[in-house]
């Protein structure tokens, strides 16, 4: 009698190569999909949060508001422990930088905004 394989997530009967595991592309792919979707979920949730800030950033920025308090910003959801990179200087306040857009607060906690994309020089 012959080994009968079956396909780990529909459980099928796999029919062809002796070395293939799924019964179909179908499954292969589920399969494959299922196995990095935490990832991907993960991934979206913080980029969804980084394109908020972004759009809060950049209509402060385009309403000609180059600073605001750090209070007005919570304010309008703005969540300061998501970026994309950050700059430490030395004996300055760190730069922040969600994308293009470049933020600093300073020590008496209002946030400087400067979007980085319409100009070459840093923040």
């Amino acid at each position: 009698m012959e080994n009968v394989r079956k396909c780990p997530v529909c459980g099928a009967e796999i029919r062809g190569r002796s070395d293939k595991k799924y019964c179909s592309d179908l499954c292969r792919h589920d399969w494959h999909n299922s196995r990095y979707r935490s990832q991907r979920l993960y991934a979206d949730r913080i980029n969804s949060i980084l394109l908020k800030n972004r759009r809060i950033l950049d209509s402060l920025s385009a309403s000609g508001t180059g600073s605001i308090p750090v209070e007005h910003l919570a304010y309008m959801q703005f969540n300061f422990r998501v970026f994309t990179s950050l700059r430490r200087r030395l004996f300055r306040p760190t730069l922040f930088y969600c994308y293009d857009i470049c933020y600093y607060i300073s020590r008496r906690g209002i946030v400087h905004i400067k979007n980085t994309s319409a100009t070459t020089d840093v923040c």
